[in-house]
């Protein structure tokens, strides 16, 4: 009944009554009820939202060995909602609910695997567990797995079955599985390369926001179209949406586009303000971009040591223009 309601199966949508049934349920001890009643109080559905009742029944659901509840609550353990802080208790729950074969739980202990949280990272193990979820249809997992597919992470190299895990977590509607497409068919990785589609998914992507699809836009219709298809102004007009939106390549962009007159009014100051901000947010080629600016005073008072400083921060990053650079002054001075 609480299902019926929550989903709205063969009757008006009604959370509040599916709430009222789950509660039932999970008075007689039902494990599923337990469960769905601990996610009503953890999000506000149906009931005021209350995490330390949320955590009480999880737990009782636990107990009885229920695979979403281990995963739900492996999720609190991990992040200490509710509870204290614990990853070998969030990864020993989600290790239960995973061998059970609840997806959710899988494709969250090869994340775990891939980033070292509560486990030593193993890439390798973090496919696996991927792979598990995916082929169950669970969105997210085929995203992670595409991802590390497309760069040979934990596995060999397969960009086509990479295009593949995007297309099916796109069909679901995943963003991040659209935007894979879209950067698959921009770059042609597992896929013959498509400007214009590309560009159409793009579009799409950055109707809702996305600033890395405004970004990839901008550099598009600034480097990537038929030369007569060019276009500057609407570059520019993506980098800056992107760059309002925190982007720090499309900041680094505009400083490239205020550098060189492109889509704005050639202005060096203007350029290295863009330099410094993308910069301070670690973003390499703007790092060497701000060094060569000091270097040369443009836009900025020359300085040497700011330059170096610069370079030397691109360089870390394996960034291969600042590295050459380093090596050119460093002869220079000999």
């Amino acid at each position: 009944m609480g299902y019926f309601y929550e989903r709205g199966i063969a009757t008006e949508m009604d959370k509040e009554k599916a709430a009222y049934w789950y509660l039932k349920a999970a008075d007689q001890g039902y494990p599923r009820g337990l469960s769905n009643i601990a996610y009503f109080y953890e999000n506000g559905i149906g009931v005021e939202e209350n995490i330390p009742l949320a955590c009480a029944y999880y737990q009782k659901a636990v107990d009885k060995n229920y695979p979403r509840a281990q995963c739900n609550l492996g999720l609190f353990y991990e992040k200490g909602i509710g509870v204290e802080k614990d990853l070998v208790k969030a990864i020993e729950l989600y290790k239960a609910a995973a061998d059970q074969g609840d997806d959710c739980a899988q494709c969250n202990l090869g994340y775990c695997y891939d980033n070292g949280i509560g486990v030593e990272i193993d890439h390798k193990q973090a496919n696996e567990w991927f792979e598990k979820s995916a082929v169950q249809g669970f969105a997210r997992a085929q995203y992670n797995l595409a991802w590390n597919l497309a760069r040979g992470i934990g596995a060999e190299k397969d960009e086509k079955r990479s295009f593949e895990l995007y297309e099916q977590c796109a069909n679901q509607g995943y963003p991040l599985g659209q935007f894979g497409i879209a950067y698959c068919y921009h770059h042609g990785r597992g896929v013959a390369k498509d400007i214009k589609k590309a560009i159409a998914l793009y579009e799409i992507i950055a109707e809702k926001d996305d600033s890395d699809a405004l970004c990839n836009l901008g550099y598009i219709y600034e480097n990537e179209v038929p030369e007569d298809e060019i276009d500057y102004n609407k570059a520019f007009t993506y980098y800056t949406r992107s760059a309002q939106l925190g982007n720090g390549i499309a900041i680094c962009n505009i400083g490239d586009c205020y550098e060189h007159g492109r889509g704005v009014k050639k202005d060096f100051r203007m350029a290295v303000k863009y330099y410094k901000e993308a910069a301070d947010m670690d973003i390499d080629i703007a790092q060497y971009s701000l060094g060569y600016c000091y270097e040369n005073g443009w836009g900025i008072v020359k300085d040497m040591e700011k330059a170096l400083e610069y370079y030397h921060k691109a360089a870390d990053h394996g960034y291969e223009d600042a590295i050459k650079a380093l090596e050119r002054l460093e002869n220079k001075d000999k």
